[in-house]
């Protein structure tokens, strides 16, 4: 039975390779060919974001063992070799603004910066995690932590660094 249903994929594989249109690959150029399999900067800020749970909260600290969540993030997207705007939500969400690195959470990615308050008045910035969590450095006496994403205050806008 088993032969019989490889058999019918194959021939299945093998029809929709005859029907579909041929794909031309160029080369790519030399300069795009170093960097066709970097990790996204987004990914690499959430793998140091993952790997500082459980770190102490601090106001004003930026690592290397508490952060606040500005702090956080700053130094999240630092280890991928990106400024993000300074040591401050507020600062964070006005260069991504100015950088046009802003889409509607609808479309949030992993590592995506999810920004809360006003848009004049940012207080706080966590990463997106992905299935609905977030990354956050959240207040004194807490620790780094990964929570399921807040819609209070949620600013309708995540940034793409």
């Amino acid at each position: 039975m088993r032969s019989l249903v490889t058999k019918v994929r194959v021939l299945t594989l093998a029809a929709a390779l005859v029907v579909a249109p041929a794909v031309t690959v160029a080369a790519a150029p030399a300069a795009e060919a170093a960097t066709a399999h970097h990790t996204p900067a987004r990914l690499t800020a959430l793998a140091y974001a993952k790997h500082k749970l459980g770190d102490a909260y601090r106001y004003g600290a930026a690592g290397p063992n508490a952060f606040d969540c500005s702090g956080l993030t700053m130094r999240a997207y630092g280890a991928a070799k990106k400024s993000i705007g300074g040591h401050s939500a507020t600062a964070q969400y006005r260069s991504a603004r100015a950088k046009h690195q802003l889409r509607t959470f609808k479309h949030v990615l992993r590592g995506d910066l999810l920004f809360y308050g006003t848009t004049s008045d940012v207080y706080h910035v966590a990463i997106y995690a992905g299935g609905g969590k977030m990354i956050e450095a959240p207040h004194a006496g807490a620790k780094v932590r990964l929570v399921k994403v807040r819609k209070g205050d949620l600013l309708s806008n995540v940034a793409n660094p």
